[in-house]
């Protein structure tokens, strides 16, 4: 199998002449954006929100929700910020000198498509009304609900590390071994975040 065949590898390769990231940075923010508040809708909690100095609880329920939904655009941000940062700590070790725009660019398309599988997989939980207190359809905890620890052994934490490889190589010229090995280092250090957050 070639390397152009993996699923994505045109994407992230096409970054190195056409780094446009405008509007992937659009979706990715809005995507984040109805996640957030699917999410925030799976467990209602309309029974603990009183009224606040004669607001009423409809415009509390409008005003959480739309606090929600900023707070999902910011992650998104963020996370491409993180991503970025991270590349290019990794590019300028190994010394590939990328474009910083294709690696930026990069970066905006790989949260863009862990937003896209947040979202379905969003929409799937909401629809079978699943907490994701107690269920990750992604993750071992769908065996055992409510297990945190189970819950830390996550699909996208694999496919983050897939789609981080991606992104070092194709945008970022990094060889394929330095890019799994450096892949296989930040997959570890999540797995081990989580595993911690768990635990606590």
């Amino acid at each position: 199998m070639k390397k152009n065949d993996f699923p994505f590898f045109n994407n992230f390769y096409k970054k190195r002449t056409s780094p446009k990231w405008g509007f992937n940075l659009f979706i990715a923010i809005v995507f984040s954006m109805i996640s957030a508040v699917f999410l925030s809708q799976i467990e209602p909690r309309t029974s603990s929100i009183n009224s606040v100095e004669g607001i009423s609880k409809d415009t509390m329920e409008m005003l959480i929700r739309l606090f929600v939904a900023i707070f999902g655009g910011f992650s998104s941000i963020i996370s491409v910020l993180l991503i970025f940062i991270l590349s290019l700590i990794v590019t300028k070790i190994f010394k590939s000198n990328p474009r910083t725009k294709s690696l930026f660019s990069g970066s905006i398309l790989l949260v863009l498509i862990i937003n896209i599988i947040t979202l379905i997989i969003t929409m799937i939980q909401f629809g079978f009304s699943l907490s994701p207190e107690k269920y990750n359809i992604l993750s071992l905890n769908i065996f055992n609900p409510g297990n945190e620890i189970l819950g830390s052994f996550d699909l996208k934490l694999v496919i983050q590390s897939y789609l981080f490889t991606l992104l070092l190589h194709c945008s970022g010229k990094l060889s394929i071994k330095k890019s799994i090995i450096s892949s296989i280092v930040l997959f570890v250090i999540l797995l081990f975040i989580n595993l911690i957050g768990a635990s606590i």
